[in-house]
């Protein structure tokens, strides 16, 4: 559930980032520009967040030539990023989201930072819900360790498999922790 709402999250970021004016003003009329390095960042975590196929695996051969410096940043970004997230999409939207928030002398950040805080509020949210409702998590082990004792152990009295013991563990750590 931690990673849906990380991926609403990414969403709603993206969609307002895409959205949005390349440029900001502030109240007496400046240009408010994000980095070029940051943009960079962002473009890269995009990429390997959205990346779904062979196709959109940054292969060196592939790297634009100097002629195209800012196509070949780009590839540079991705690779760099891709480095860092490995396969790890979820990890790529929120470092993706997390940037985004960063930038909060903009508008748009200050938005993106909104939407994060709220996506982390969740997951917390989450996190609390589901350490108030471990209590049940020792009914549910002990019916897994007896239906395992009756397929293995039922058959052959010596016998014992690895998962009925594994889930025995499990039964002792969580009553343990209840006391």
């Amino acid at each position: 559930q931690r990673l849906e709402i990380m991926r609403l999250c990414f969403e709603q970021v993206s969609s307002l980032i895409r959205n949005s004016p390349a440029v900001e003003y502030d109240e007496y009329g400046n240009k408010i520009k994000v980095p070029d390095s940051t943009r960079l960042q962002l473009y890269g975590y995009y990429k390997c967040a959205t990346a779904v196929d062979e196709d959109d695996i940054p292969v060196a051969s592939k790297r634009p030539s100097f002629l195209d410096p800012v196509g070949r940043a780009k590839f540079d970004a991705w690779v760099e990023c891709r480095k860092v997230c490995e396969e790890n999409m979820g990890l790529a939207m929120e470092k993706y989201v997390e940037i985004a928030a960063a930038q909060n002398h903009t508008l748009v950040g200050r938005k993106c930072e909104e939407i994060y805080q709220d996506a982390m509020e969740n997951i917390r949210n989450l996190a609390q819900s589901s350490q108030d409702s471990s209590f049940g998590v020792v009914k549910e082990t002990s019916g897994r360790v007896h239906a395992a004792e009756k397929t293995f152990i039922g058959k052959n009295e010596a016998f014992e498999s690895d998962e009925v013991s594994l889930l025995r563990e499990e039964k002792t750590d969580i009553k343990n922790k209840q006391m």
